[in-house]
């Protein structure tokens, strides 16, 4: 068990359900192109694929992080050895190799995007400590699976970059604030969980059609609760650490509000259990 928990924490598991929303909101954004149902064999299988993605890129975090760790962050499974850096290594190459392998497997033309999506998870763990633009790049890691994920059904239209956009910008907003995690106070940067809603909200002029009770419900829900990781980050001192762990399981239910968005309202309950298992798992390991 205790080896488990080391490759648990190694991932950071409890924020994988958000990497199953994020790719309902993708495939669904295909599926809005090829006028198809969405599939729940190809939903489990692109979603096993950015799952994939998403735990070799934070392996890799800890290994571009290990004297820092050494440092600052002591427990992290390497820096504490419970974690060998071979083995670390070995996770890293795996995943990315699969993932890829799998993908070029049954849906090649989506390729071109996972590239992208790869170029920016490690792009980010090596840069990260170095460049304070890097925000942007962690951004796109979110924005890029939602276009991978279009592109397994259909090509990646306009409407599809839009909600990139959206969930780029919600991704940096999350990244900037949690760079102040270890500070007692917060500058102007406290402001920015004010926007988080309000820019999300928008994306319902992006289908002015859509607008009916599921987005407004999918649109109450998700504001309530990045409302309540504000008033973490308006607290003085702030209690930042609280919001980032809200942020990132409201990353779900702002996919659940999207899906509702996209006229995916069976998706968008999936994407609201994600968010209860999500908010559960941080109990038991930290997203951040």
């Amino acid at each position: 068990m205790g080896i488990l928990r080391a490759y648990a924490e190694l991932g950071r598991v409890s924020n994988l359900p958000t990497c199953i929303s994020n790719t309902l909101v993708g495939l669904s954004l295909g599926a809005a192109v090829s006028g198809d149902a969405l599939s729940p064999q190809h939903a489990i299988l692109v979603s096993f694929v950015i799952a994939l993605f998403y735990f070799g890129g934070m392996a890799l975090n800890d290994v571009a992080d290990l004297e820092w760790d050494r440092q600052h962050g002591p427990h992290r499974p390497i820096a504490a050895g419970r974690v060998s850096l071979q083995s670390a290594m070995a996770v890293i190459v795996l995943c990315f190799a699969f993932a890829l392998t799998i993908l070029d497997t049954f849906a090649p033309r989506a390729m071109g995007y996972a590239c992208l999506l790869l170029g920016a998870i490690i792009a980010y763990d090596l840069l990260h400590k170095r460049h304070p633009t890097s925000v942007l790049i962690m951004g796109s890691c979110r924005g890029l699976v939602y276009l991978t994920a279009a592109a397994t059904i259909a090509t990646v239209t306009s409407m599809a970059w839009w909600f990139a956009a959206i969930i780029t910008f919600y991704t940096m907003a999350i990244t900037i604030v949690a760079r102040a995690e270890h500070l007692n106070k917060l500058d102007t940067r406290r402001w920015i969980a004010v926007a988080m809603p309000i820019v999300v909200l928008l994306a319902i002029f992006l289908q002015v059609d859509a607008i009916s009770w599921t987005v407004i419900i999918g649109g109450i829900l998700m504001t309530i609760w990045l409302s309540l990781a504000a008033q973490h980050v308006l607290a003085k001192p702030p209690q930042t650490k609280n919001a980032v762990l809200k942020w990132l399981s409201g990353m779900c239910l702002i996919d659940a509000y999207l899906l509702c968005v996209l006229g995916q309202p069976i998706a968008a309950l999936v994407a609201g259990g994600c968010f209860v298992v999500t908010t559960l798992g941080h109990r038991k390991i930290l997203g951040t």
